[in-house]
């Protein structure tokens, strides 16, 4: 399940018709020293991509504020934290 759209309770198989694959991504929080697995459908990986990570956190804030919430609670980075 796409984690980005799960924040922002957006219909999956809406944006994404028939590509239904997640895919699997890592980011790289160097403040903290971690780095977070996410799973994204084909349309947030595309624009995690695009992007780049730095962008990608500033249009998606709520998912990039979630995220952060999540790591400061002690997490271990995983996508059943976020979640």
């Amino acid at each position: 399940m796409c984690m980005v759209c799960l924040t922002y309770k957006e219909s999956r198989s809406f944006l994404n018709g028939k590509k239904a694959d997640d895919f699997s991504h890592k980011l790289f929080c160097l403040e903290k020293a971690k780095v977070v697995n996410l799973t994204l459908c084909f349309i947030h990986s595309r624009d995690l991509f695009l992007m780049g990570e730095r962008r990608f956190l500033t249009v998606y804030k709520d998912f990039a504020q979630h995220m952060r919430q999540k790591m400061e609670s002690g997490g271990s980075g995983g996508a059943d934290d976020l979640f």
